[in-house]
């Protein structure tokens, strides 16, 4: 199958918008001319006078969103992985597919303009969140993050000092959860920021990094010698996917009476007391260091010579308690 656009204007057109999104997705350094010829090659021509010369002789148009839908997946994938290998990758680069789904690179014009109006900085997003008017939050299938209307921006700036209108969920969404306080936990948005904008903890939570961190370690040794036989998260490992076939998410937890004597004392025996968790498959809510461990966890083990399918990864490598004591901080 061979998409054939309309007429010469229609290609043109369709073409420049292709020739757009691979300029914004991958900050290439491209003529228009370049990216017609992008265009044309990626729907299966030899180059762009080939396809000028189809599209301005009589035919019947053709395009992705015309054929069932059963078949619009597999030939998308056809025609953007042509784009990625004349852009000299030998895989379907995710900013390609990202740049091609964005144009509606294949599709109809009139498809290709409702995916126009889907379009996040991440690609074509999948779900959408209205959190509050103005605030919203997209999900794409690689990334996502928080849209902010004129007006929310407006208010972001005079808080925050920052000017954009996209926030993304690794770092930049912080912001938001922090400036907009009466739509989100404080106690994550405060953590997150910490975190990732150490800079702005003064102005928007009114304490500087040192103080909110001696605050939380307050706050959590109050909680560790309040409930000495609960179990408390004091490390999160991140996502755990090679001990359960569903996405977990790993934690090393402690019951509070060795927290506490860890925490004060660096008592390094509590520590080996701990113990390692993962998320049950129907309770998901992630939990902060120093918030008592959902009694809806699963305990896993520790890799060993006899286990060594069962492991609990730190930062991509195996986590030990030795790792725990040594290069993780004492402070929550």
């Amino acid at each position: 199958m061979k998409v054939i656009p309309a007429n010469l204007p229609t290609t043109k057109s369709l073409a420049k918008s292709l020739f757009e999104n691979l300029v914004d997705f991958l900050d290439l350094d491209i003529s228009l001319q370049q990216g017609y010829e992008l265009y044309a090659k990626a729907l299966g021509y030899n180059n762009w006078h080939e396809l000028s010369k189809v599209v301005q002789k009589a035919h019947i148009p053709m395009y992705l969103d015309l054929l069932p839908e059963s078949e619009q997946e597999d030939a998308q994938i056809v025609i953007c992985t042509r784009l990625a290998a004349e852009l000299g990758f030998d895989y379907l680069h995710g900013r390609v597919f990202n740049a091609a789904e964005a144009s509606g690179l294949g599709y109809s014009p009139k498809k290709a303009s409702s995916l126009k109006e889907m379009v996040t900085p991440w690609g074509i997003y999948s779900e959408k969140d209205i959190v509050a008017p103005g605030i919203i939050w997209y999900e794409t299938p690689s990334h996502g993050g928080y849209w902010l209307s004129p007006e929310r921006q407006v208010q972001m700036e005079k808080i925050a000092g920052t000017t954009q209108e996209w926030f993304e969920e690794d770092c930049e969404a912080a912001k938001v959860e922090a400036v907009f306080k009466e739509f989100f936990d404080q106690k994550s948005a405060a953590a997150r920021l910490r975190k990732t904008f150490p800079e702005l903890m003064k102005r928007l939570f009114n304490l500087s990094p040192e103080e909110y961190d001696a605050q939380r370690h307050s706050d959590a040794l109050k909680a560790f010698r309040s409930q000495p036989d609960i179990w408390f998260v004091v490390d999160r490992l991140g996502y755990m996917n090679k001990i359960r076939e569903y996405s977990a998410f790993g934690y090393f937890a402690m019951k509070g009476s060795d927290a506490t004597l860890w925490f004060e004392d660096g008592n390094k025996d509590a520590v080996t007391r701990g113990a390692y968790f993962v998320t049950a498959p129907s309770d998901f809510e992630l939990m902060a260091v120093g918030e008592p461990l959902p009694t809806s966890c699963l305990p896993v083990p520790v890799e060993n010579d006899q286990n060594t399918d069962s492991k609990s990864y730190f930062g991509g490598r195996l986590h030990t308690l030795e790792d725990f004591m040594i290069n993780r901080q004492r402070i929550v």
